[in-house]
């Protein structure tokens, strides 16, 4: 469910649209409410909010001056302005934020179904590229970490020129410029037969903690020494 939050000086406009509108047809549900936009901001702070419906006219802080502070805090947040005033100035100034939609009042619920429908289909497609560049992200990672590795591997069985070190280093960008580096080895010796469950328990167990500490500094880089490829 995306979450929506409305800020309505109105009770009975704030009202009628957090309880007459239905928003888990169109993959929404209401998180918050607030009468003015300085009541809101903290919540829509911490709700952090995938859509704000908000009204341009308020006490204390109006509603383009929340979809100001919004905008720039919270960039991913989609916004529909809603309004009384049929004034071009307040339109004008509510597009150059990049607000989604400008309504007059009246609500109604066919203007509410379309809107929402529409943003429903916009929000899933943003959801979908953010997962698919989070698993782009996470494959090169891997891939770099895989690469690095290898180097490695490689450097410590002497399997490489000075040239290819130096060429294999720049390629991954690995800094060799140093005049010494420090290498610690953990080796693994083959238990006993009636040990070897125990042993393989505990030897996985080691083995993901010292990933996870390693794969936490920037300046470690974890690789096997005996492989036969």
């Amino acid at each position: 469910m995306f979450k929506v939050f409305l800020a309505e000086d109105e009770i009975v406009v704030r009202e009628g649209l957090r309880n007459n509108i239905a928003w888990e047809q169109y993959g929404f549900t209401c998180v918050g409410d607030a009468a003015d936009g300085e009541m809101a901001l903290p919540l829509i702070r911490q709700l952090k909010p995938d859509l704000l419906i908000t009204d341009i006219k308020m006490p204390f802080m109006d509603g383009l001056a929340l979809s100001a502070f919004v905008r720039r805090e919270l960039p991913d947040t989609h916004i529909i302005i809603i309004s009384g005033y049929d004034d071009f100035k307040y339109a004008q100034q509510a597009i150059s934020m990049g607000v989604d939609e400008y309504l007059l009042k009246p609500i109604t619920r066919a203007n509410m179904a379309g809107i929402l429908a529409s943003l429903q289909k916009k929000l899933e497609d943003e959801r979908e590229m953010k997962d698919y560049m989070l698993k782009f992200r996470q494959e090169t990672q891997e891939y770099e970490q895989f690469a690095r590795r290898r180097f490695f591997e490689k450097l410590v069985q002497g399997k490489l020129s000075a040239q290819e070190i130096y060429q294999g280093a720049e390629a991954l960008g690995i800094d060799i410029t140093a005049r010494s580096y420090n290498i610690v080895m953990l080796s693994l010796h083959d238990p006993e037969p009636a040990a070897a469950k125990s042993y393989a328990d505990g030897t996985a167990e080691l083995q993901e903690q010292l990933v996870q500490y390693v794969t936490c500094c920037d300046n470690f880089l974890l690789f096997r020494w005996n492989l036969t490829t």
